[in-house]
C-alpha cells in the first residue's frame, strides 16, 4: 500500500482533485490495457501458440523468420506487464488528509 499524505489549506479539495487524477490515470491504464491485450491475443491466434509458449520460444532462439512481428509481440508483452504493475500500484494508493493550519 502507498500512504499520501496531503497538507494544503483546502485539503478536502486537494484529496478530491488527487484522487480524481489517479482514478483518470487508472482508467487510462485500462483502456491501454484492453488494446494491448487484444494485440497479444492476435498474435496468439496467428501464430497458434500461447504467450507463455512464444517467450520461452522467443528467448532460446527457436523461432524462425518473422523477427520484426516477433519483437512487436515481445514488446506488447513487455508494455502488458508495465501497465499491470503501474495499475497494480495505483489501485492500493490510499490519500489521508492532515490539517493543516498557518499560524
Amino acid at each position: 500500500m502507498t500512504r499520501l499524505k496531503v497538507e494544503a489549506k483546502d485539503n478536502k479539495e486537494v484529496s478530491q482533485l488527487m484522487q480524481s487524477a489517479i482514478q483518470a490515470e487508472i482508467k487510462r491504464i485500462e483502456i491501454g490495457l484492453n488494446s494491448t491485450n487484444r494485440i497479444i491475443a492476435e498474435f496468439e491466434k496467428k501464430y497458434g501458440i500461447s504467450s507463455e509458449k512464444f517467450v520461452k520460444d522467443f528467448a532460446v532462439g527457436d523461432l524462425k523468420g518473422k523477427d520484426e512481428e516477433y519483437a512487436k509481440w515481445a514488446d506488447a508483452l513487455k508494455l502488458k506487464k508495465r501497465m499491470e504493475d503501474d495499475l497494480k500500484k495505483l489501485k492500493e494508493v490510499e490519500i489521508e488528509n492532515v490539517s493543516f493550519f498557518r499560524g
